[in-house]
């Protein structure tokens, strides 16, 4: 199970500087006894990475290693956590449109890319990019940790230099989204099957 909790601005900072405060405000919201199912994580974004091409040399910021990704990837461990992964492939797309096609970024029948150093063919800039994510994990030893992709969409009206920024362009990275993991859980089901 996945809940999303939204905390006001002005509660975030003492959520995040007193343990205690985070522990008082699960104990006043969490009903229904849930607390011992419920795992606690929190999201990262893409810019993250280092290096996120080829998907196999991805790798987090050096900065935030130390101090953010080796203490709360430790965490998560412990707590049998997932780690959450907001992913653009929009930002990409659009950062890169020299070489990165609209039909590949967009879940759309392509040739696929494939990419120098693991020889992957992928055929969505979303797997290339999550991709990057589990490299960057296995670089600092933590492989086994699960991921979960929490947000994800590509933008419908962006300022007049931002290319590929459209409402049927989003209709359709939503749509083919949808159906890509319709797809994939028909093949899960099949493999369980057998």
């Amino acid at each position: 199970m996945i809940v999303t909790v939204d905390l006001l601005k002005k509660l975030l900072f003492s959520a995040a500087k007193r343990p205690s405060f985070a522990f008082s405000w699960v104990q006043k919201n969490v009903k229904y006894n849930l607390h011992s199912s419920i795992k606690v994580s929190s999201p990262i974004a893409l810019s993250a990475l280092q290096n996120s091409y080829p998907s196999s040399a991805g790798s987090f910021q050096p900065e935030l290693i130390e101090s953010v990704f080796k203490p709360m990837l430790y965490f998560l461990c412990q707590i049998g956590s997932f780690l959450m992964v907001n992913a653009y492939p929009f930002f990409a797309y659009e950062s890169n449109t020299d070489i990165i096609s609209l039909d590949y970024a967009l879940f759309r029948e392509n040739p696929g890319v494939v990419v120098a150093g693991n020889g992957f063919r992928y055929f969505s800039l979303f797997d290339a990019q999550i991709d990057a994510v589990f490299a960057a994990l296995s670089a600092l030893k933590y492989d086994d940790i699960k991921m979960v992709v929490t947000e994800t969409r590509w933008t419908s009206k962006g300022d007049e230099n931002e290319i590929g920024a459209s409402i049927e362009n989003a209709a359709a990275y939503n749509g083919n989204l949808v159906h890509r993991n319709q797809r994939a859980t028909g093949e899960w089901r099949q493999q369980l099957n057998k």
